[in-house]
This record gives C-alpha cells, sequence and structure tokens, in this order.
C-alpha cells in the first residue's frame, strides 16, 4: 500500500494459456488488499488452474501537513466635539448654556492574512530518495523552507511553509503541497489541509 511506499499498479492472474489483468492505477486509495482475483475462464467454463501471479508496483513518498491563519485587525478611531450654540456673546456675570455632544466613530480594517504551517515528507521506500517541496494556497506560492533535499530509507522530514495573501480576506479553502521526487523509480506526492481565518490580532 501507499502507506508502505509502494502503489500497487496491476496484478496479472495467469494461468492455462492466458491471463486476467487488474489495474489498480486509477483506483484512489490505492488498495493494500482485493480480493476475487482469478485465472481466465477455459474451454470447459472453469477457471484454468492459477499458474502464478505477477504485481507490478512503484514506490511512492507519503507526506502529511498542517495549515494555520492568521491576519490583523486594526481599530481606527474618530472622535469630534461640538457645541449648540457654539459661541455666546454677553455681558461680565451673564450665564449661557450650550449643548455638548462628543461623537466616536470606529472604524476596522483587516489585513495580512497568513496561511503557515508543517510539511512532513516520509520515505518508506527501500531507496535514498532526492526530492523538492512546493504548497500553494488559493493559487499564491507559499514559501517553503526544508531542513533537507534528501531521505535516507525510512526516515523523514518536517518543512515549514509561509503564504501571504494579501490584505483582503481570501476566504477559507484548502492548501495543497506538492512533493517532487527526483529520483528513478520513486513517485512524489502531494498533501492537502483545510483551513479557516478565525479571530484575528487585534491591535
Amino acid at each position: 500500500s501507499v502507506s508502505d511506499g509502494i502503489v500497487v499498479d496491476t496484478v496479472v492472474a495467469k494461468g492455462g494459456n492466458g491471463a486476467n489483468i487488474y489495474n489498480y492505477t486509477n483506483v484512489d486509495p490505492n488498495p493494500s488488499a482485493d480480493g476475487n482475483l482469478h485465472s481466465p475462464v477455459n474451454s470447459s467454463g472453469k477457471y484454468a488452474n492459477l499458474s502464478h501471479i505477477d504485481i507490478c508496483f512503484h514506490y511512492q513518498l507519503t507526506a502529511s501537513k498542517a495549515a494555520a491563519t492568521s491576519y490583523i485587525r486594526t481599530y481606527t478611531w474618530d472622535i469630534s466635539k461640538s457645541a449648540d450654540p457654539s459661541s455666546h456673546v454677553g455681558f461680565a456675570g451673564d450665564t449661557f448654556t450650550s449643548d455638548y455632544a462628543v461623537n466616536v466613530d470606529r472604524t476596522v480594517t483587516d489585513s495580512d492574512f497568513v496561511v503557515a504551517g508543517a510539511i512532513t515528507v516520509n520515505n518508506p521506500t527501500p531507496f535514498t530518495v532526492d526530492f523538492s517541496v512546493s504548497d500553494s494556497v488559493d493559487g499564491v506560492a507559499a514559501t517553503v523552507i526544508c531542513p533537507t533535499s534528501s531521505l535516507a530509507p525510512g526516515k523523514s522530514t518536517t518543512c515549514t511553509y509561509t503564504a501571504d495573501m494579501g490584505d483582503v480576506d481570501p476566504g477559507d479553502g484548502t492548501n495543497v503541497a506538492t512533493v517532487t521526487s527526483t529520483t528513478a523509480n520513486v513517485e512524489g506526492t502531494t498533501a492537502s489541509a483545510a483551513y479557516t481565518f478565525g479571530d484575528p490580532t487585534e491591535i
């Protein structure tokens, strides 16, 4: 199965003068087991005696990821004062009265939307694998930093990524990381994580 670094492509069940070919290249998730596989039907209408089974497969890296969000909410206050009437004319000792008002207006601005997190790359294959990692958040390319670009068999590494989404709320979505293998006979993989913009950092 993929968790073991093995992706099954086809299974060939040979019997008699023919073989049945079972194709798993478009099966998602890739199976780790299956049933009812058999050799072809012979001239007597029964399954031919099974002579052997061939399994065609390739190796694949695996990956997982997490996504966290942040943004800044800024409050701007506009305070104005007024008096009605705003002036008086009189003599010393006269008493006057004005209505005094204070108006406060608040403006809320959200900015600096960011999606960030970690991408863990695993190498369950028997080969040392060279790889690269890219990450996209709603079409915005993230900055990805990995401590290594090569993994020995059975090893893993954790990369970090940051995507600056600008000052307009991009909404919630799904973040996808792509791991590309540059080693022959080992396929890369993808990993995804949903993200939701929750409470802001307030200033």
